[in-house]
């Protein structure tokens, strides 16, 4: 939902803006997971106003982000301005031609930025416990469970996600 609208606003700059905000998006991926986490916590300190699993959230789709972005730009990349023109004038409006017209062109992309940033983002261990150490991923789940007595429990909610993800792909 975040990544969509950044994107569009980028779809129409001239090459050397676009790889300059591609380059600013990317670049926290050059920085530690731990660091970007630990930063993000930072931030959210003296906010008080958001509950500790909104900053869960929000940690998580800020340090994701990127992946989304990358792969909802690579499917904007290969469509012409023209259908969109054409769209235009044969009548439709700007709402018709977002649901009619990008949305089912970029699909394969948002489809391929969810299998990206889902399972990083459900089983992500490290960012709940920086950010907050009572929220609860899967991961967390997982690695709560890990123990001598429940490893198959644990390993049997591991294959399971390895199958919806193998699925989705």
């Amino acid at each position: 939902i975040v990544a969509i609208p950044i994107c569009l606003s980028m779809w129409r700059m001239k090459k050397s803006t676009k790889t300059t905000i591609t380059l600013l998006i990317t670049l926290p991926l050059w920085v530690n997971l731990v660091a970007r986490a630990r930063s993000i916590n930072l931030i959210f300190q003296d906010l008080t106003f958001i509950s500790p699993s909104d900053k869960v959230v929000i940690a998580l789709m800020m340090i994701y982000l990127p992946f989304m972005v990358i792969a909802i730009n690579s499917q904007l990349d290969k469509i012409k301005f023209s259908l969109i023109e054409s769209a235009v004038d044969l009548g439709a409006s700007k709402i018709k031609v977002f649901y009619s017209v990008i949305i089912p062109l970029i699909l394969p992309g948002i489809l391929s930025g969810i299998n990206l940033v889902l399972l990083p983002s459900a089983t992500s261990i490290v960012v709940p416990k920086i950010i907050d150490s009572k929220s609860q991923t899967i991961g967390n789940t997982i690695d709560d469970l890990a123990t001598p007595d429940n490893m198959m429990f644990a390993a049997a909610i591991a294959i399971i996600l390895m199958i919806i993800m193998l699925s989705s792909i």
